[in-house]
């Protein structure tokens, strides 16, 4: 059974969460960002709209205006309808036998007049509303982007701390990959079958490929094959006896440990 390796895990969690920090603070933003541009487009179009209506207004209160100046000169009196910036007044006074009818076209244009007025007004407010909304947006937006760059940051910490441990631990595992492996290739100084040291008389195996076997000698190993491939550990030792007890106590005992060691004879795999 696999024990998992915490601080890995950790690290892992800890990149995973700095990268869905940083992908929410970016979709939030980009939806904070679209909204702000619906209210800049909603103010565009509503100053556009005032703008047209504005000259709308003031072509219709002008022909308002004409008409009641014709009026006037018409009926022989002075214009009943006062204009003073963007207010209007009606003041006249008159005698005529036309009075009733007079009123009747009088008021009717004041009144004209007022409505006109009544709706440039309106389309104002409803310009400054729009303006309202687009501040408020903009102070929003602002805001939100202050507080995701924030935690966009928070995430970016976490992502790099998570990738850089992540990245100094693979390092770590490649050298000691790397170490193994140069080990295991590391050439031996002595036959890893019979124990004797190679030199210029005793030189190393072959495998199948004809390229040298570096831990056999040609005598025990040769075409990617063991010389004696049934030969035991304990009858290499009787062979080898002779040649042990030629030896002293010393070098008796370091040339069994030597034969212990040798690749071909062990038999833990660990």
């Amino acid at each position: 059974m696999n024990i998992p390796n915490l601080p890995d895990n950790f690290y892992k969690i800890l990149a995973a969460l700095g990268l869905l920090i940083i992908g929410y603070c970016f979709f939030e933003v980009q939806k904070s960002d679209l909204i702000f541009d619906n209210h800049i487009r909603e103010l565009k179009a509503a100053r556009d709209s005032a703008a047209v209506k504005k000259f709308t207004f003031a072509n219709k209160k002008s022909q308002l205006l004409r008409k009641a100046d014709r009026l006037a000169k018409q009926y022989n009196i002075p214009n009943p309808i006062v204009a003073k910036d963007t207010t209007y007044a009606l003041s006249y006074t008159y005698s005529t036998s036309n009075s009733k009818q007079l009123d009747n076209d009088v008021s009717e244009l004041y009144e004209n007049i007022i409505e006109v007025n009544l709706e440039e007004r309106l389309q104002m407010v409803i310009y400054d509303i729009k303006i309202d909304e687009a501040s408020s947006a903009a102070d929003n937006n602002n805001d939100d982007s202050i507080v995701f760059f924030i935690f966009g940051f928070i995430g970016f910490v976490l992502l790099v701390f998570g990738l850089s441990y992540l990245s100094w631990q693979q390092k770590i595992n490649d050298t000691l990959l790397l170490n193994q492996v140069e080990d295991k290739t590391k050439p031996y100084n002595y036959c890893q079958s019979c124990g004797k040291l190679f030199s210029a008389v005793r030189a190393h195996g072959k495998n199948k490929t004809g390229e040298l076997n570096l831990a056999f000698c040609n005598e025990c190993f040769t075409d990617g094959s063991y010389s004696e491939p049934n030969l035991t550990f304990e009858e290499f030792l009787k062979r080898v006896q002779p040649d042990l007890n030629k030896q002293s106590k010393s070098d008796k005992k370091a040339l069994l440990k030597r034969f212990n060691d040798l690749e071909r004879w062990k038999t833990d795999e660990y």
